[in-house]
């Protein structure tokens, strides 16, 4: 049968000090700032000479939500830690540090104070102490997700793999465990919540799987990112070298190379001085490119278009209207609102050239607006 875990006689009533930013689970030894204004009297409260000495025990529960400075009972989640603080540090920025180990397990129940710091009613609530065939399969299958983990963050503590392996208590390799793993707050929080260790161990299972396989993905897209990395430095050395072998044999326009191609049509293109210098600067930063940069293929691509265009070629006009509306006919059906109105044009301009006397008009350039597909 599961029973809970003997403890020791505690008192009912207790100093509440919320925190934000950790949960500290019994059998932890935590270093907590502290810096509200409440949590500073409470401090101060404890360390007051008495004449009767008395631990200096606290109910350390973590608030819901990080954000709010000045918390309420309600802002607080229901399950906490009572906890001994062993040393107190003041520092010079009115904050403190403190040390402080969990011992049990705790409900809050109800607010008895809330000045000048929060004091309430507990209840220690103590995991079940549960050590079936279930609850252990469970610690192995734990420790094994553990050992993968730490192959993958180097930066965990040395002895924790060895403390877990060695753990006969699930519910403190459960505390043990989920303290160090890098998680949330309130996934954190939702281990102290249950009391079966069979559910706390089934939870940190869990959490346990979604770290390793985030940290596998990041791994493996940070190996695709160095290979990728690599064979690119791995190209461009020995792309540098070959050049540098043509060099050296006296063949550094080597005809078959991509570069020597692009430039040689750039010369028969017949480019203006302006384009001209635009292409060679462009070419220029290609040859220094290695093939697999990003910016490969857009300089690639404008070289080709620069080759294609026209330069230094022209027609003669023609200015046979008969054979423009054969040729409109042929090519486009319907559309004669548009056939009409190009025809027009072209016997203006037809029209201006006679009188002029000239073979060739400068003149406006007739556009053709419309969406995709319609036959411009």
């Amino acid at each position: 049968m599961a029973e809970h875990a003997e403890h020791a006689s505690w008192p009912e009533e207790v100093a509440i000090l919320p925190v934000r930013d950790t949960v500290v689970y019994p059998g932890a030894i935590v270093p907590i700032s502290v810096g509200r204004e409440k949590s500073m009297r409470l401090l101060q409260d404890l360390q007051e000479p008495r004449e009767v000495p008395r631990d200096k025990l606290v109910a350390i529960v973590t608030q819901r939500d990080i954000e709010i400075e000045e918390v309420s009972f309600g802002d607080l989640y229901e399950f906490g830690t009572l906890a001994k603080i062993h040393h107190v540090l003041q520092l010079p920025n009115q904050t403190a540090k403190i040390i402080l180990q969990g011992l049990e397990r705790i409900r809050l129940i109800h607010p008895t104070q809330e000045e000048p710091f929060f004091r309430g009613k507990i209840e220690i609530a103590p995991d079940f102490d549960v050590r079936d065939h279930q609850v252990e399969g469970l610690m192995r299958a734990v420790t094994q997700q553990l050992r993968r983990y730490a192959e993958l963050i180097p930066g965990l503590p040395e002895d924790l793999l060895a403390l877990a392996l060695n753990s006969q208590d699930p519910n403190r390799l459960a505390y043990l465990v989920g303290f160090n793993l890098n998680l949330k707050l309130a996934d954190r929080q939702s281990i102290l919540d249950v009391d079966h260790p069979y559910l706390k161990l089934g939870k940190l299972s869990q959490l346990l799987g979604h770290e390793i396989e985030i940290q596998e993905l990041g791994q493996k897209i940070q190996n695709d990112v160095q290979d990728s990395l690599g064979k690119s430095q791995r190209d461009y050395y020995l792309r540098e070298q070959l050049r540098a072998i043509h060099k050296e044999l006296g063949e550094e326009e080597d005809p078959l190379t991509e570069v020597t191609v692009l430039r040689k049509k750039l010369e028969e293109a017949q480019l203006p001085e302006e384009a001209k210098n635009e292409a060679e600067r462009e070419l220029c930063r290609l040859e220094k490119l290695p093939f697999g940069s990003a910016e490969h293929p857009v300089i690639r691509h404008y070289l080709d278009w620069l080759v294609a265009l026209p330069w230094g070629k022209s027609t003669n006009d023609s200015r046979d209207l008969v054979r423009a509306k054969t040729i409109l006919d042929e090519d486009h059906f319907d559309l004669t609102e548009v056939k009409e109105r190009i025809l027009e044009y072209l016997a203006v301009y037809k029209l201006k050239a006679e009188r002029s006397g000239e073979s060739s008009l400068k003149g406006p350039i007739l556009c053709l607006v419309g969406p995709p597909g319609v036959g411009k």
